[in-house]
């Protein structure tokens, strides 16, 4: 599925790439579950922290990006998902970038130093999540509960999900996190989405197939970390 809509009084342009999975969504109520939700977070720290580093070059190709997999609106059904924000003549230079993107780490896999701070990141957050879980606003406490009622997903407490996730961290490898893109991409229910204001010239659905196909048969090389080039 491929769409494109322009709106002359739309604010900003955005590219949103979309993997459906073909099977149903299952709840989270196990110690597994938990644990792959932990995956899948680690996964998408590592990408948005390579296409964060993107804006900062010159001539970005977006304004911001993000990638993620998990629920996207339709009860029941998960996808992987690339989003960017564009200025309104560059959707077509985003496309090809999150494709890219995606396309690189399919091939290479993330790199140690990537998956150690992604670690460290996440053991910050829930440290600091556990430290004020005595602040937290009621209106994410109703919320976690509401979502237990219409997805049927457990609502473990703080303590619980804080030491749970500390115990679960170090045995979760780089090898399986790599292993997910493999299960995220896929031709088939793949949706492809412009929108944004008017344009003069307006992307169409041939330069869209033709950045698919010229992304697919390009030779991505690995991504080199920033921080190991710099040491």
């Amino acid at each position: 599925l491929i769409a494109i809509a322009q709106d002359p009084e739309a604010s900003f342009a955005q590219v949103r790439v979309q993997y459906k999975d073909s099977k149903e969504a299952t709840p989270t109520t196990t110690v597994a579950d938990l644990r792959e939700e932990l995956v899948n977070g680690l996964f998408s720290q590592m990408m948005n922290n390579r296409l964060q580093e993107l804006t900062t070059k010159p001539n970005p190709p977006f304004i911001f990006g993000s990638s993620s997999y998990g629920g996207f609106g339709i009860r029941g059904k998960n996808a992987y998902s690339s989003f960017a924000g564009t200025a309104p003549d560059g959707q077509l230079k985003a496309l090809e970038t999150l494709l890219e993107e995606n396309q690189r780490v399919k091939l290479f896999g993330f790199q140690k130093g990537e998956f150690n701070r992604a670690k460290t990141s996440y053991k910050s957050f829930y440290e600091t999540f556990y430290k004020d879980r005595d602040k937290r606003e009621s209106g994410r406490i109703v919320g976690s509960y509401v979502d237990q009622f219409l997805e049927g997903n457990t609502v473990p407490s703080v303590e619980y999900s804080y030491h749970t996730t500390m115990a679960l961290m170090p045995n979760i490898t780089l090898a399986e996190i790599n292993a997910k893109m493999d299960s995220y991409l896929h031709d088939d229910n793949r949706s492809i989405v412009f929108t944004g204001p008017e344009t003069k010239e307006v992307p169409t659905k041939e330069q869209i197939l033709t950045i698919l196909d010229e992304v697919a048969n390009r030779k991505v090389t690995a991504y080199q970390d920033t921080e190991v080039r710099e040491n």
